[in-house]
């Protein structure tokens, strides 16, 4: 018999291994006010393959505002915000994560997760118009509802309730307030007395609308009340409360007898 030989099969790697993605930490809503640099997900990425064929580069849709920060480990990244976000603008976002190998052929494998931005208290309500103007006949009902303001808010839940007051302050307002009242919940001016032209032919008072966000945020208007003639005076035509004719370019709301 005769030495021994001994023999060394190496095995050489194909690409036959597909990077596997993982997420390991995600956060799937995230404010709007968030930095740039914000953590949104942690993604691991493994390659089974060696060499070239185990080398994986990761990217995201670049149509988002997130980025791929490579981390300090091997093959883990951090997802994080690259731009300020705006919910008002878009609140979600579909990220395709994507991870390919530097094998031939190369393999590449995907995972979508879905981000929600959500909403923070920075829109102050907004009315409609303003500053407004509107009439009504002295002799007028008590407690009926002689005008309305409205006013919205981009944000949305609590940061969007709007409620609706007079401001009063100093004995002018005082007196104003006396004869108004708002509904603080859909904006309806009410009329607390019955109006008397002689006494008081117009007015100015403030109405501000504040939403329920914390902090709360808030606009103001001013309104203008005109007392026209009634029975006692003469003019062409009485005034009554049973029809409405809105003129945008004064802002102003005139009711006329049928």
């Amino acid at each position: 018999e005769g030495p021994g030989w001994g023999v060394i099969i190496k095995i050489v790697d194909v690409n036959d291994n597909a990077p596997e993605i993982e997420v390991t930490s995600f956060s799937n809503s995230i404010p709007e006010d968030s930095r740039p640099g914000t953590t949104v997900a942690l993604i691991s990425v493994n390659d089974l393959d060696s060499g070239l064929n185990g080398k994986v580069i990761c990217s995201v849709n670049e149509d988002v505002p997130f980025i791929l920060s490579t981390s300090l480990k091997d093959k883990m990244f951090s997802l994080v915000t690259k731009s300020p976000l705006d919910r008002e603008k878009q609140s979600q976002y579909e990220l395709t994560i994507t991870a390919k190998d530097a094998g031939q052929p190369q393999l590449s494998s995907e995972k979508t997760i879905s981000v929600t931005v959500s909403d923070v208290n920075d829109n102050r309500p907004e009315f409609s118009l303003g500053p407004y103007t509107f009439y009504v006949t002295e002799g007028n009902n008590p407690g009926a509802s002689v005008f309305s303001v409205k006013a919205s808010d981009r944000d949305e839940n609590d940061n969007a309730r709007i409620s609706y007051h007079i401001i009063r302050n100093g004995s002018e307002d005082n007196k104003v307030t006396s004869f108004l009242n708002i509904n603080t919940e859909n904006g309806d001016v009410l009329a607390l007395k019955s109006f008397d032209f002689e006494t008081m032919k117009t007015f100015q008072f403030q109405v501000v609308a504040s939403d329920s966000g914390t902090p709360s945020l808030s606009n103001n208007n001013h309104g203008t009340k005109k007392t026209p003639v009634g029975n006692e005076e003469r003019m062409s035509g009485r005034m009554c409360s049973c029809c409405a004719f809105v003129d945008s370019s004064l802002s102003a709301i005139t009711i006329f007898d049928l």
